[in-house]
């Protein structure tokens, strides 16, 4: 689950308010009390906070009358709402600076993932991957903004089939990732270790 940059929240998606899902937070403590952080006609999915220097609120929202999901970014205590690219997008994960964020968005074309990067406030997304041909997603921040790990299945397995594995991408060189697992599995949702020299993963392996 996503914690508050400070670890007192945890925020979290839920139906409990109704038929539709909306971005929740509660204490990771033990504190009682849960607050609804999201309201409306979409079904509101990733959440994750930063503290800019008031907490914001960056997650995809699923609209009715639109195939694609949208990501958006609130203030909280507002009910202002910043629809932050036009392309749209998955999974949000706002920068430990509080200035970029990371989606993911599918190639029309081929139905595959890439990777990408756009200002905190909105605007144009860089592709960071630029692989059509290549599923990328789960883009994970290291705790300086320097590193993201992710999952492709840009590499193949002993039997020649196209297989997820967990990379690390240098932001300052974004065309040279480094394949961190080559397990005959599938390895996913990668995070970093709060020192940046380990990264933990799911695999079933």
């Amino acid at each position: 689950l996503p914690i508050s940059p400070g670890g007192d929240q945890v925020v979290f998606s839920s139906n409990r308010a109704g038929k539709r899902l909306a971005i929740w937070s509660m204490s990771s403590v033990g504190a009682p009390g849960i607050t609804q952080l999201t309201r409306g006609d979409t079904n509101d999915l990733w959440p994750m906070l930063d503290s800019d220097p008031k907490p914001r609120l960056f997650y995809q929202a699923m609209v009715d009358t639109r195939s694609d999901p949208r990501l958006y970014m609130t203030q909280l205590g507002t009910t202002t709402l910043t629809d932050l690219t036009q392309m749209g997008g998955f999974q949000p994960r706002v920068s430990p600076g509080a200035d970029s964020v990371l989606f993911t968005a599918i190639n029309d074309k081929t139905h595959k993932r890439d990777i990408y990067i756009m200002p905190d406030k909105g605007g144009v997304p860089r592709n960071l991957t630029n692989t059509p041909d290549v599923d990328e997603y789960d883009p994970a921040w290291n705790k300086n903004g320097t590193k993201i790990a992710f999952v492709s299945d840009g590499a193949v397995d002993e039997e020649r089939r196209q297989n997820f594995d967990i990379w690390v991408m240098d932001l300052a060189r974004p065309e040279r990732p480094v394949q961190i697992t080559v397990n005959g599995s599938w390895d996913d949702h990668p995070c970093w270790d709060p020192s940046g020299s380990a990264i933990y993963f799911r695999s079933n392996r």
